[in-house]
């Protein structure tokens, strides 16, 4: 979930989900560039789209969680997404979602379901991707890459291998 620059491509990878309404906000000219707070529990991460200021932001609650604020107009959903080890190669991912709306309405399942069937769609992806611990590879970034590469640095000097990175890896 950090890795928003994938995003832009969802309108084309994604059609029937939420490709769908990215549609409305991007052109293939369009330009993401992802910010990063540094905050005591990790980073909030926050977005330009085409140069204006997004009303979605990601939390990246460190170790091993994402809370994503999805902007609906006067109400508050959210999702938050749990990544819990269960092995060396394996990863339990587990999605909640808050909302203040449709609290009592049997049909708001249909948005659980909903983003799950996302979810769905970036498990080939996610489940493909080599190596599994991916190198900060910095030379190749965009400015979209802000919060991967920060990730990958607290990753990379914190729990990888702590050795092998510089020291000077702050978020600051």
């Amino acid at each position: 979930m950090l890795d928003a620059p994938h995003l832009p491509l969802q309108r084309l990878l994604r059609r029937s989900t939420i490709g769908r309404s990215l549609r409305r906000w991007t052109r293939s000219d369009s330009v993401l560039t992802v910010g990063v707070e540094p905050t005591h529990y990790g980073f909030r991460a926050v977005s330009t789209l085409d140069g204006e200021e997004t009303d979605a932001w990601l939390d990246w609650l460190r170790p091993n969680g994402v809370v994503l604020q999805i902007p609906i107009p006067g109400r508050t959903y959210r999702q938050h997404v749990y990544c819990v080890p269960v092995d060396e190669e394996h990863t339990k991912m587990m999605l909640l979602t808050t909302r203040d709306f449709a609290l009592h309405n049997p049909l708001a399942r249909l948005a659980d379901l909903y983003s799950l069937r996302v979810m769905a769609e970036d498990r080939h992806v996610v489940e493909s991707i080599r190596p599994m611990a991916v190198p900060l590879a910095e030379s190749h970034s965009s400015r979209a890459d802000r919060a991967t590469l920060e990730f990958r640095r607290w990753y990379w000097a914190s729990v990888r291998s702590p050795s092998t990175v510089p020291r000077d890896l702050s978020l600051s």
